[in-house]
């Protein structure tokens, strides 16, 4: 795609393979839609669920489900093609998904500023009140190994040369403590964040849970500042890494008007069934009807999502 000055634009991670110290790909396109992960370009280009055009996928009776279209606006009806994203492969086996692209950026630029918990989201609201065309960003409590100390917010600026510019001389003016990022660190580092190569999401869990947390935007949630953690999206977007009850985590988020998941279970956890919030009633029995519709036979990934489906 990048030869033809093509990206996806909401960063999938692409969950490299490691063989002798060098990276080999190792995610799929079924596997990104059945995930519905969308990486730090989201709240630039939008999710993953939201390039779905249509797919064709294969049911628990071996007939071939069409769902959607090849170009935008051409369906009517429900879009029964974006209720495979995120399903983790438990509606059908996913055959061939159309998807929309977007051209890749003119221009980019990376700076980073010094900030603690409680100064981030002040920050990125008095910026994104400017209208600046930020396109990712990040904020973490642990160091990123060999590219910032602890406690600093990296920006990605994209666009057009005079918009990037434009907004970088306005970060520079409005935080007197930013400062440039190397296009190659910059880049490497997006990468490595993408992919989730840092240590802070793939190193062993024993007595805590990885969680990763959607809230609405502006949401000023403080509860874990003392957690180790990773804030994406302008804030929309925390990865903690704690030991907190599940349950008490579950119901907390959802007062909060947000989406929890345990992204990866520690070992003192391997009893817990459910990694996502259970529904209640009403859409508890719409996941059911739905499931025994897309998959009567019931052979799709059992458990994987809900385990009551």
């Amino acid at each position: 795609m990048a030869s033809k000055n093509q990206t996806l634009g909401f960063d999938p991670p692409r969950f490299n393979l490691k063989n002798n110290n060098k990276f080999l790909a190792g995610g799929t396109v079924g596997g990104m839609v059945a995930t519905g992960l969308s990486g730090p370009q989201r709240i630039f280009h939008g999710s993953c669920r939201e390039a779905i055009l249509g797919l064709s996928v294969l049911n628990s009776k071996g007939e071939l489900l069409k769902f959607g279209g090849n170009v935008i606006k051409n369906v009517a009806g429900y879009d029964i093609s974006r209720l495979h994203v995120g399903a983790m492969g438990t509606l059908g086996l996913i055959l061939d998904v159309s998807l929309r692209v977007k051209p890749l950026p003119i221009h980019e630029e990376t700076l980073a500023i010094p900030a603690k918990y409680f100064e981030v989201l002040k920050i990125l609201e008095s910026l994104f009140l400017n209208h600046l065309p930020i396109s990712s960003t990040s904020w973490s409590n642990d160091a990123a190994t060999d590219f910032f100390k602890k406690e600093i917010l990296i920006l990605r600026l994209s666009g057009a040369m005079k918009s990037v510019a434009k907004a970088k001389a306005c970060v520079l003016s409005s935080q007197k403590k930013a400062f440039i990022v190397e296009k190659d660190m910059a880049d490497q580092f997006w990468n490595f964040l993408r992919d989730q190569r840092f240590s802070f999401f793939n190193s062993h869990l024993v007595d805590s849970n990885l969680w990763r947390i959607s809230l609405p935007f502006g949401n000023n949630f403080s509860l874990f500042e003392k957690q180790k953690q990773w804030i994406e999206w302008g804030g929309a977007l925390r990865w903690i890494r704690t030991n907190e009850d599940p349950e008490w985590i579950f119901a907390l988020i959802k007062r909060h008007g947000g989406n929890a998941m345990i992204y990866k279970v520690g070992e003192n956890f391997s009893q817990i069934q459910d990694r996502l919030v259970i529904p209640e009633w009403t859409e508890k029995e719409l996941h059911k009807k739905l499931k025994k519709k897309m998959d009567p036979k019931l052979i799709f990934n059992p458990g994987r999502l809900y385990s009551f489906i």
